[in-house]
């Protein structure tokens, strides 16, 4: 049960002060408790998110797709559709299978929860919850996902030995960074490889980069050659075909298109 007084009391101060941070993030409740879904949508809308409920699953899915949340609440118990079949139709959708969605559970669900991971979800929390608890976790996964997202795009290298791992999302971006890293010089390491090498399905693995990075798998995997590549080119110990070579491009013509794509020029005039 949710005490919806006490809790807005509790929290109303740094729900007004965290409003701009949080300003223009939609939250989609999926539940079929009323209360539950009711109270939890305006604490969060107290928080300065938009908030957006469903009923049940069927509902849910239909609202995902039309508004595009940026993070969905789901409980797993529910009529017409329950969580997993939510979240199996989510992503399998390329619109919305970025989205993290963090699960609702009974205590007595807590052992097929495993399933609902395997299946793509984010993050669960076990009922009767605490909201300010709930709040946390939409934050970081949003916040964390944002961040990540813009230091991958910003870097010229992302240094796997750099990166300070604190939550799920950093941790499978280091581990995929190190993945391509110990490859980098084999032109035969490609998608179905780097799935192996992290241990993941390749669905599963297309949603998180395309979720961290915005970047299918192999788009991922080009991305860290060519960062790579620009690095070497402005140490200048060696050509640019020996470079293209180091870095798994077995075609120079190819590199060097790939290359002036992402950096505008071409290889032998990017460190002049």
């Amino acid at each position: 049960m949710i005490f919806i007084n006490i809790i807005v009391l509790i929290t109303l101060h740094y729900c007004n002060n965290n409003k701009r941070t949080m300003a223009h993030r939609t939250i989609l409740i999926v539940d079929d408790h009323n209360e539950i879904r009711e109270n939890t949508a305006e604490i969060l809308a107290l928080g300065g998110y938009r908030t957006l409920t469903a009923e049940n699953g069927k509902k849910g899915v239909e609202i995902a797709l039309a508004e595009k949340p940026d993070l969905i609440v789901c409980d797993i118990m529910m009529p017409e559709l329950d969580g997993y079949g939510v979240l199996h139709l989510l992503r399998k959708n390329p619109e919305t299978e970025d989205i993290p969605l963090i699960f609702l559970t009974a205590k007595a669900e807590r052992t097929d929860l495993r399933r609902g991971m395997e299946m793509g979800a984010d993050d669960y929390i076990t009922k009767p919850f605490h909201v300010a608890e709930l709040k946390l976790r939409i934050r970081n996964l949003i916040d964390v996902r944002k961040k990540l997202r813009e230091k991958f795009s910003k870097q010229l290298v992302v240094n796997p030995s750099e990166l300070v791992t604190t939550s799920a999302d950093e941790n499978f971006l280091l581990k995929a960074l190190q993945a391509v890293e110990e490859n980098m010089d084999n032109e035969k390491f490609g998608a179905d490889e780097f799935c192996t090498a992290v241990a993941i399905s390749r669905a599963n693995v297309h949603r998180k980069l395309k979720a961290l990075t915005g970047q299918s798998t192999s788009e991922f995997i080009r991305t860290i050659r060519l960062k790579r590549a620009a690095q070497l080119l402005m140490q200048k110990t060696a050509s640019v075909s020996e470079i293209a070579y180091d870095t798994g491009f077995n075609n120079l013509s190819y590199f060097t298109r790939c290359f002036k794509e992402v950096y505008g020029v071409m290889p032998s005039e990017f460190a002049k």
